[in-house]
């Protein structure tokens, strides 16, 4: 069997099993690029960055937790664009990586460690109970969840 048989690819056994139900394969234009991907990001990224300055000039944190935790999604999910966008063009200009996908998941997912690290420093500091060995124990958490997931792949 060689590489070019159907049934090498993807939607082959899918087809079969769709067959006759209107099932058609995405095509290669619809594909992620990465203008796509960062003008996305972009834009969720500054939609969450006035959201935030909307909580900051109009919630007080007096206001109780929910107040609190409103700040802290936006503050998450502000943290988690720009992390991965600065990530992002950084691994692509230093690595030349043509996969994008693989650019793409290990950004999202240093940004999503580094911006929960961030907010959980935030909400222990708002509970006060923040200390140096909490924090140093909290980043060395983040840290070996990440070289967890990077030994699995």
């Amino acid at each position: 069997m060689s590489c070019n048989s159907p049934l090498h690819s993807p939607y082959y056994w899918i087809k079969i099993e769709l067959k006759g139900k209107g099932f058609n394969p995405p095509k290669r234009g619809n594909c992620l690029n990465w203008k796509n991907f960062t003008s996305g990001l972009i834009t969720s990224t500054l939609i969450f960055g006035v959201a935030l300055l909307v909580l900051t000039l109009t919630i007080s944190p007096e206001k109780g937790p929910v107040a609190i935790g409103a700040y802290l999604v936006s503050i998450f999910f502000f943290l988690m664009g720009i992390v991965a966008l600065l990530e992002f063009f950084i691994r692509r200009w230093w690595q030349h990586n043509e996969l994008l996908f693989e650019n793409v998941k290990t950004s999202i997912r240093q940004a999503v460690l580094f911006s929960g690290f961030i907010c959980s420093l935030l909400l222990l500091a708002a509970m006060r109970l923040l200390t140096w060995w909490d924090a140093l124990i909290l980043g060395i958490s983040f840290i070996l969840i990440e070289l967890y997931f990077k030994t699995r792949s």
